[in-house]
């Protein structure tokens, strides 16, 4: 059986494409006016002059309502304020444009923030830059506010990036750092969705959490070989999907960087192992295929088939019984294809130990066998007639 490689390196491509807002479509040259309307006691003036400033400022160019009137079907924002308790509510009406806000605070600060919240929510796209001009007004602006874009280096102590060193994340480049990072960052450390290059070619694109890969990711190494998965605190667990250079592939699960759990491994030549893993090894249950047509189904151990088994050969032949490092051993039976049946002890993948032997014919052995060759017994016919003794390997008279 081939030696399945184990033991690989880390990291990881997943595209991360940031949401739209609905585009906006006014006809060029086309003007578009603010129309605010109150049920309580407010300045309908200054409302209007804030609409106009932020709606100019975060949408598109908008306008006071001209003294000579405008059209039924001119383009306008309506704006409706009103008050319930101590809350103002900003309901938002408009080309590109349809949401509500509220707010606690009182007078026109309240409807300040009603109509941040009303943009905030329309307009995804703009929402950091909404969020840098009045984040202290916008309770959703802090996670926007402590998690921005940008670049850091990383070093790694101890060892390899690839072999589980210590990462430490800095704002510059000095002393050539092993890695670069660009994306999300939170507390000076790579947070969110972001992409690492190291100087060794190795890169990684995913999420990371406090500094280090935790989520979905991909990992592409120099020589082409890749791995798609799942990361926990820096170390790949959960599903996963392994591809090597020479065509090799592992699909399954995880555990602390080796395979663990239920998997399937592939050879280009066409052979296969589908079943269970531990420790980085065939472990449990599974079936093996060759490229020749030959299987074993069975228990596994360390790579092996140890346990209860049945292995198929290509021309019919049959063994089902006690596996131990890959051969047969223990109690088991083989069936040929020609109808003859071997019942009784194996060694070392051949008949050791005592057995019966029966020929298609009906005759058999009964007996001591050793190294695959009858040893000490006796043959009987069909009938149960005795055929001939055999001592040490040899005929005897009777």
């Amino acid at each position: 059986m081939k030696h399945i490689l184990i033991i690989f390196s880390i990291f990881l491509l997943q595209g991360c494409f940031p949401k739209q807002s609905p585009e906006v479509y006014v006809p060029s040259g086309e003007k578009c006016y603010v129309v605010v309307e109150s049920t309580m006691e407010f300045d309908l003036s200054l409302l209007s002059n804030i609409s106009i400033s932020l709606i100019s400022k975060y949408l598109r160019k908008v306008e006071h309502i001209p003294v000579s009137g405008i059209s039924t079907d001119s383009c306008q924002y309506q704006i409706l304020v009103s008050k319930k308790d101590d809350t103002t509510f900003v309901t938002f009406n408009g080309e590109g444009l349809n949401s509500f806000g509220d707010s606690k605070l009182s007078g026109p600060d309240g409807f300040q923030q009603s109509i941040l919240k009303s943009l905030y929510m329309s307009l995804e796209d703009k929402r950091d830059i909404i969020c840098q001009d009045y984040g202290t007004l916008l309770e959703k602006c802090k996670e926007v506010i402590k998690k921005q874009s940008g670049i850091l280096y990383g070093s790694v102590g101890n060892s390899k990036w690839d072999e589980g060193g210590e990462w430490k994340w800095y704002k510059n480049d000095n002393d050539n750092r092993y890695g670069r990072y660009k994306g999300e960052i939170e507390d000076d450390l790579p947070n969110g969705k972001g992409i690492v290059k190291t100087t060794t070619g190795i890169t990684y694109l995913g999420e990371f959490k406090d500094g280090l890969p935790n989520g979905k990711g991909i990992t592409i190494y120099p020589d082409g070989e890749t791995y798609t998965g799942e990361y926990m605190k820096g170390i790949r667990n959960g599903q996963i999907t392994h591809t090597f250079p020479s065509g090799q592939k592992y699909e399954g699960e995880l555990k602390d960087g080796v395979y663990h759990g239920k998997g399937t491994y592939t050879f280009p030549d066409g052979e296969s192992y589908v079943g269970e893993f531990k420790d980085g090894k065939e472990n449990g249950k599974g079936t093996y295929t060759f490229s020749s047509g030959k299987k074993y189904v069975g228990e596994f151990k360390d790579g092996l088939p140890n346990g209860l088994g049945t292995y198929i050969n290509t021309n019919g032949g049959k063994y089902v019984g006690e596996f131990k490092d890959g051969n047969g051993h223990g109690q088991g039976t083989y069936i040929n294809t020609n109808g003859g049946k071997y019942v009784g002890e194996f060694k070392d993948g051949v008949p050791n130990g005592q057995g019966k032997v029966t020929f298609p014919d009906g005759e058999n052995y009964v007996g001591e066998f050793k190294d695959d060759k009858i040893w000490t017994g006796i043959f009987h016919t069909n009938d149960g007639i005795i055929t001939e003794k055999i001592m040490n390997g040899k005929s005897i008279e009777q």
